[in-house]
């Protein structure tokens, strides 16, 4: 009799918490398709939107544009000037069907494959609805189809592997991981990284995984190379050089640049001057193309490398406290983006987000806002209530899926705050955003047997 009260207990309790994350996420839903009615067709005032539509226009590109979206761009530029349509509309329309699909696919994988439609199409649009998810969707970047390719990675490697999956299926993730790289550089890499996790969870067909994981690094390598030697050559468009050693420097060098210029060495001190320094230091753009440019010029890639690795251990030496605590501070920042993104439009801290912010706003001010900040409130609302479902439910298969999520989160949260560019820019956390929101998608899609009754 205790067991069966219980029982009706734990039912009861789960049907309130569904109550909630379906009330959160309709709110959420709400207020992001008015954002999107309302920026439908317009474009947002990124810079490297332009400069993208440039590169795909005149066939120049570099080790930061990739290739597919800045053709894509000049395919969306020459449709307006043949129809009259808005320039950005075919790319934000592109982009939302890409998103909602991907985003589907993978609430099925984590076995969220509810019978009642709605509770998918309902969590799905959730997670397309996150403000800053919703902004990237609807902007001219590369970062919401670099964020669907890797969502259809994710499904389509869970099929292949599976048992009933062929040998040619596990080899065609190759493409996966080519079409990445080309999107977005350095995607492909990530993507490889995530197949090895997935690799250590899921534990099936091991010497299979091992085979495709290491050929497609080998692949992804000479491709990174046959590209860099053709058309995607470092400072072919007048910036820093998109190099592992670059993005790891620059978190070091950048704010310190000038005020460590009294410890560079007469070499490096030919290389820029203190003036420069200091106009440098003011914006990560400057850093780009005035110092990074100027070194990766005067004294070729692999100089440039040298050069960048030899003022990071004079940092580290000079500035070590200093050092220390960005790095802390950039791992906190993308750890608890909404938070911070507060503390950022309240005068606290260094980071884009006021840029962002802005662009977010541009077509609609006060719902623009309002949206964001509703987004803020509900993903730790929807984390919490996601948690108590699953203590509810006690699924074995979603509790192996949530580890793998853990797992991919802390990945992804290390890689971004040590090689997405110093300072903190919430649009390069585009995949702790996704990640954020997907365990209350899951617990919202998700049905028993128990919670029906």
């Amino acid at each position: 009799m205790t067991e069966t009260k219980n029982s009706l207990s734990f039912r009861r309790i789960g049907r309130f918490v569904r109550i909630l994350l379906l009330f959160a996420g309709g709110c959420q839903i709400l207020f992001g398709l008015a954002y999107l009615v309302a920026n439908l067709g317009k474009m947002q005032g990124f810079g490297d939107t332009y400069e993208l539509l440039d590169a795909g226009k005149t066939f120049v590109f570099d080790d930061r544009t990739g290739f597919f979206y800045p053709l894509l761009l000049a395919g969306a530029d020459l449709l307006h000037k043949w129809t009259g349509i808005p320039f950005i509309l075919p790319v934000q329309i592109l982009q939302l069907v890409l998103g909602y699909g991907s985003a589907y696919l993978v609430l099925r994988s984590f076995g969220a494959a509810s019978a009642n439609r709605r509770l998918m199409e309902t969590a799905t649009l959730f997670l397309m609805t996150s403000a800053p998810l919703l902004q990237l969707h609807l902007a001219g970047l590369p970062y919401s189809p670099s964020l669907s390719a890797l969502c259809l990675q994710f499904v389509y490697q869970k099929t292949a592997f599976s048992k009933d999956g062929s040998k040619r299926q596990k080899w065609i993730l190759l493409l996966f991981f080519a079409v990445e790289e080309w999107i977005l550089p350095w995607t492909g890499f990530l993507g490889l990284l995530f197949a090895a996790v997935c690799l250590l969870v899921w534990k099936k067909d091991r010497k299979q995984w091992g085979r495709v994981i290491l050929v497609a690094l080998v692949v992804l390598c000479c491709l990174r190379a046959a590209t860099g030697m053709t058309f995607l050559k470092a400072g072919n468009r007048g910036k820093m050089q998109n190099s592992a050693v670059g993005a790891v420097s620059s978190h070091l060098i950048w704010s310190r640049l000038a005020s460590n210029y009294f410890f560079w060495d007469d070499e490096l001190k030919s290389l820029i001057s203190e003036q420069d320094a200091i106009f440098a230091t003011n914006t990560e753009s400057r850093f780009l193309t005035v110092f990074g440019h100027t070194v990766d010029r005067e004294c070729g890639y692999f100089g440039a490398q040298k050069v960048y690795l030899r003022m990071a251990g004079n940092v580290l030496q000079n500035r070590t406290k200093e050092v220390f605590t960005d790095q802390v501070e950039e791992l906190r920042a993308y750890a608890f983006m909404p938070a911070v993104i507060c503390e950022n439009l309240n005068g606290w801290g260094r980071s884009q987000s006021g840029f962002n912010v802005g662009r977010l706003r541009e077509h609609a001010p006060e719902a623009g806002m309002r949206f964001l900040m509703l987004s803020f409130y509900v993903i730790p609302i929807t984390l919490i209530l996601s948690g108590l479902y699953f203590l509810l439910i006690s699924k074995k298969k979603t509790g192996k899926g949530l580890i793998l999520l853990f797992v991919l989160y802390a990945i992804t949260l290390v890689i971004t705050a040590f090689f997405g560019y110093f300072p903190f820019d919430y649009k390069r956390g585009y995949l702790l955003w996704f990640l954020m929101e997907l365990p209350g998608a899951v617990a919202m899609a998700s049905e028993t047997e128990a919670f029906k009754r």
